[in-house]
């Protein structure tokens, strides 16, 4: 009996260690390693950015220089000119101070290591408001799955992180009631690219008017704000010049290679190389009529999401939504680069919320795995497979997501209108 007591007292006390040795861990804890991940992550570009020669970044850079001088910013001889407003010339001069390479590094941890964090969090406190709660799937899924389009933007040292990361929080400060916040945002974003254009068609539908207004203000003292550095006269001279550059954006005489390049990932060239003759095309139609179709029916279907969002009066459906928006960004605009589908961690975040929160039943949450899945084994896929970004696999990888925040939405609805009627039975 005293053996088989002490024998029992043994298992037990087993039992207790093994329980010790393998405690829960916390999500605080699993979202602290969600980060160290991050941090790591970037650490290993940032060694890279001190080396290396990033084009677009130098770009920045002698406009910074030039816009010290007191030169023209704006090079209309060069074939890669800056194109942004003239304050971001004037943002950049400091640049000009230091030597390139740690010039380089300091453009590095703005332009990533703090955008990139930014445009996370920016993005729950958009699509969850500000109480959310951050997961460590949260942060890690939705990186994992624009990891693809990431490395081109370090590659040239790009801005597009930071317009990514003040879209999503201009837009949070909107959900909040901070019209100027987020006017001020989202007109700092159009000043650099006009990536935020189709969110605002949204705001604008849903009628948040005083944040549009707001917007424009903005807009119109951003360009005037040069004029205190430049003076009046060379800033009216510059901002025309920029307006030029807006114009000359799309260069028709050399439209047809960049429809054939496949960094070009815009909806225009995927027809181009789908329906007309050029290589690999099924010879449907002229270049320039694909290209006319291509668009179209790019900024149709954005329309139809857009209107079909702003006829739901449920604000609990509103930020899904916008989610389902973001997938037109990378694409819409005539010229659009594979670094824009950076923008796609935006839609992503908003399924990883559903299956995070527990939100979507067995089916539908197969579903999703199987969409975030197969998105990231073929956006993977097109950088060994030419044939795969040729013919635009990042674009209809958005159209999967597209379709999958909708059938999210249409559920949310259904379950909504059930509701409503169990509770009218119920009166």
């Amino acid at each position: 009996m005293i053996a088989t007591s002490q024998n029992s007292a043994d298992d037990q006390s087993c039992a207790i260690s093994k329980s010790a040795r393998w405690a829960p861990v916390s999500d605080r804890q699993l979202r602290i390693a969600a980060w160290l991940g991050v941090a790591t992550y970037l650490i290993g570009f940032a060694v890279s950015a001190a080396y290396r020669s990033q084009s677009d970044f130098t770009i920045y850079r002698n406009a910074g220089l030039a816009a010290a001088a007191g030169r023209p910013i704006y090079d209309f001889q060069d074939w890669s000119p800056f194109q942004y407003a003239p304050i971001y010339a004037i943002i950049f001069a400091p640049f000009g101070l230091i030597s390139r390479r740690p010039a380089q590094l300091l453009w590095f941890a703005i332009s990533m290591a703090a955008a990139l964090p930014a445009m996370i969090v920016g993005t729950y406190r958009m699509l969850l408001g500000p109480d959310f709660k951050l997961r460590s799937e949260m942060i890690t899924v939705p990186l994992v799955l624009i990891a693809r389009f990431l490395h081109p933007n370090f590659d040239h040292g790009q801005i597009n992180l930071v317009v990514v990361a003040m879209i999503v929080w201009g837009l949070a400060f909107a959900y909040e009631s901070k019209p100027v916040s987020a006017g001020f945002l989202l007109s700092a974003s159009v000043l650099i690219k006009p990536l935020a254009l189709p969110a605002v068609a949204y705001l604008l539908f849903r009628r948040r008017f005083t944040v549009i207004i707001s917007m424009i203000a903005c807009y119109l003292a951003l360009l005037c704000l040069p004029s205190l550095f430049l003076g009046l006269r060379p800033a009216i001279d510059q901002t025309i010049d920029y307006f030029t550059s807006i114009l000359a954006r799309v260069p028709l005489n050399h439209l047809s290679h960049y429809l054939l390049s496949t960094n070009d990932q815009s909806a225009p060239a995927i027809a181009v190389r789908l329906l007309s003759s050029v290589k690999g095309g099924i010879g449907l139609m002229s270049q320039a009529r694909a290209a006319a179709l291509g668009f179209a029916l790019n900024i149709g279907l954005l329309g139809l999401v857009i209107w079909s969002a702003a006829d739901d009066r449920n604000p609990a459906h509103d930020r899904l939504e916008l989610a389902a928006v973001f997938c037109f960004i990378p694409s819409f605009l005539p010229l659009s680069w594979l670094e824009y589908y950076i923008v796609l961690e935006i839609p992503y975040a908003a399924l990883v919320a559903e299956l995070s929160g527990g939100e979507s039943d067995g089916d539908r949450a197969k579903i999703i795995y199987a969409i975030l899945a197969s998105t990231l084994v073929v956006n993977v896929g097109s950088r060994f497979v030419g044939a795969g970004l040729y013919y635009g696999a990042p674009y209809f990888c958005s159209l999967a997501i597209l379709s999958t925040l909708l059938g999210s939405r249409n559920l949310a609805r259904s379950k909504s209108l059930a509701k409503k009627a169990d509770l009218a039975w119920a009166s």
